[in-house]
């Protein structure tokens, strides 16, 4: 069956369903993309569970009107679908609601801790770079204006992904930064600076890089900006 932009449409007009993942369908069918089979089959499910009473092309009945008639109709089976509704929407890793605010959040958090890690390296280079000094056998000179320029990179990373604009470039430098710093200082966080939250950072940055900032950001403007 295919699915139209009017049928999805009417589905977030009556509320029904999962209306995070229904804006994602009509944002995938506004931009001629095909849809994945599984979200064929949830509109289609949505269609013949609330929409098969009723013509779908004349279905301008209310929300409220269309869930009271078929509660009489059924109630035991009702309160089964709202259940099974809820239970999945928990466990479905393809839910989009609030997904926008989600990433938002993820790139503000990994935004701060590059942002003040950055602020803290060029405003104050010197305990890092005597470590650096040691670990890699260079002049505390030459450390200190490493540090500095790492400490610079961060900030001004750290400020580009809070507003989302070149979020693939700007992950894909502190994942190097990361990394980098795995292997010069290793995990020892006696002898040099605590690693250990580094792995969920860099796991937090690879998330960011394959899926992109999403809705609320700068590189979506400009992609819909480019797209139109």
């Amino acid at each position: 069956m295919a699915i139209s932009k009017g049928t999805v449409q009417r589905l977030l007009d009556l509320k029904l369903g999962d209306l995070g993942r229904l804006e994602y369908i009509m944002e995938t069918l506004e931009k001629n993309k095909p849809l994945y089979r599984s979200d064929q089959k949830y509109v289609t499910s949505l269609i013949s569970n609330y929409l098969s009473v009723v013509d779908v092309e004349k279905a301008q009945l209310s929300q409220s009107k269309l869930l009271t008639e078929f509660v009489n109709s059924n109630l035991v089976e009702s309160f089964s679908i709202k259940y099974k509704s809820v239970l999945g929407s928990f466990f479905n890793t393809q839910s989009f609601r609030l997904s926008n605010l989600s990433f938002f959040l993820a790139r503000f958090g990994l935004a701060f801790v590059f942002a003040w890690s950055g602020y803290s390296k060029f405003t104050n280079p010197l305990p890092l770079a005597e470590i650096f000094s040691q670990v890699a056998g260079t002049s505390t000179g030459f450390a200190i204006n490493v540090v500095t320029s790492v400490g610079v990179i961060e900030a001004v990373g750290g400020i580009l992904l809070l507003v989302g604009f070149l979020t693939r470039l700007v992950t894909f430098t502190q994942m190097i930064i990361l990394i980098g710093g795995g292997v010069v200082f290793g995990f020892d966080f006696v002898d040099g600076p605590t690693l250990w939250k580094d792995v969920g950072l860099l796991g937090l940055a690879i998330l960011l890089f394959v899926i992109g900032p999403r809705k609320w950001s700068f590189d979506y403007l400009i992609s819909r900006k480019i797209s139109s």
